[in-house]
């Protein structure tokens, strides 16, 4: 039988391996727990980093946004011209005759103006006298004639006149006098124009094509078409000239309520302008008397505002509006 001594420092022995195990854990419980909070800080340091990194590229994907913005604009402004590009920014519009004054201006002497639609003829004289060339055609055989013997007294030497209409193809159409235009000269072409106690008489159409032919490869700075209604016309008539892009402008009155088909007529005008490369701009919309008949806007959808520019003209007879078209690089 053990003595109580014995048994007592086998207890104490026991007593100190168990403390010593304690602290070893208690130390080690230590370190495992300082680890795990240096995997902490790295793990929120490396989280910290990657939320800077998504931040970095969030910021470079709204620089590369903002960039290709740009870029897209300054492509669709580069070689546009200063009126129009200007026109497209402030979404505003001017006075045509003012707008087309402005324009000429700035082209080199010895350009080349169509003017279809001359009625008094002021823009086309006004040309010529600036050193432009202008040819100017009017369906109206009076008017016409008028024109042709102002040239010849005043001796406007870059004006020349032609007694004809503007049209789809050459031959003989009806033309009726009956003074719409708000100046009242001028009248209408076509079977559909009323005729009622106006003088009707058959007069030559020509196109345009036929009268700036490819083989002398004429440049054409602007294209000024005012026929009330019959737009359509004149440019089928100008395929070639569109298709071989020797037209840099094009400012035509949008009459739909004249157009013999209305609103399909009217998008086919813009479906011609589309296809040839021009971009659109439309000016202030008003009746023939220059009252305001709806909201000027700009749309990237032109048979948007077609429709727009329709129903504002079924509120108000008679509202149109003109467009601003330049041929796109």
């Amino acid at each position: 039988m053990r003595s109580p001594g014995i048994l007592h420092a086998i207890l104490l022995l026991l007593a100190i391996w168990v403390c010593a195990q304690l602290i070893v854990v208690q130390k080690d419980t230590a370190i495992m727990m300082k680890e795990l909070g240096s995997a902490q800080k790295e793990r929120d340091a490396a989280l910290e980093q990657r939320d800077s990194v998504l931040k970095e590229r969030d910021t470079a994907l709204k620089e590369r946004d903002t960039a290709l913005k740009e870029r897209d604009s300054a492509q669709k402004d580069r070689g546009m011209h200063p009126v129009l590009s200007l026109l497209r920014r402030v979404c505003k519009g001017m006075n045509t005759f003012l707008l087309m004054e402005e324009l000429v201006s700035t082209s080199p002497k010895g350009s080349i103006i169509i003017d279809v639609g001359l009625a008094h003829g002021k823009e086309c004289f006004q040309v010529a006298r600036a050193g432009r060339i202008c040819r100017g055609f009017e369906a109206d055989p009076h008017y016409a004639s008028l024109l042709q013997q102002r040239v010849e007294d005043e001796n406007i030497i870059n004006a020349f006149v032609t007694k004809a209409a503007v049209g789809p193809k050459a031959g003989q159409v009806t033309f009726v006098h009956d003074g719409h235009n708000q100046f009242g000269v001028g009248g209408r072409l076509g079977s559909e124009a009323k005729r009622n106690d106006n003088e009707v008489v058959s007069v030559d159409m020509v196109t345009l094509d036929s009268q700036f032919p490819s083989s002398k490869k004429e440049q054409i700075f602007l294209l000024k078409t005012d026929t009330q209604g019959f737009e359509l016309g004149v440019l089928q008539g100008a395929m070639n000239l569109i298709e071989e892009r020797r037209v840099r402008f094009i400012l035509l009155e949008m009459s739909i309520f004249l157009m013999p088909e209305k609103i399909a007529e009217a998008k086919q005008v813009m479906q011609i302008l589309d296809a040839g490369g021009f971009f659109c701009v439309e000016m202030p919309w008003h009746t023939p008397d220059d009252q305001t008949c709806g909201s000027f806007v700009t749309s990237n959808k032109p048979f948007e505002w077609l429709d727009m520019l329709y129903s504002a003209h079924k509120k108000a007879s008679g509202c149109f509006t003109d467009l601003l078209c330049e041929l796109s690089n």
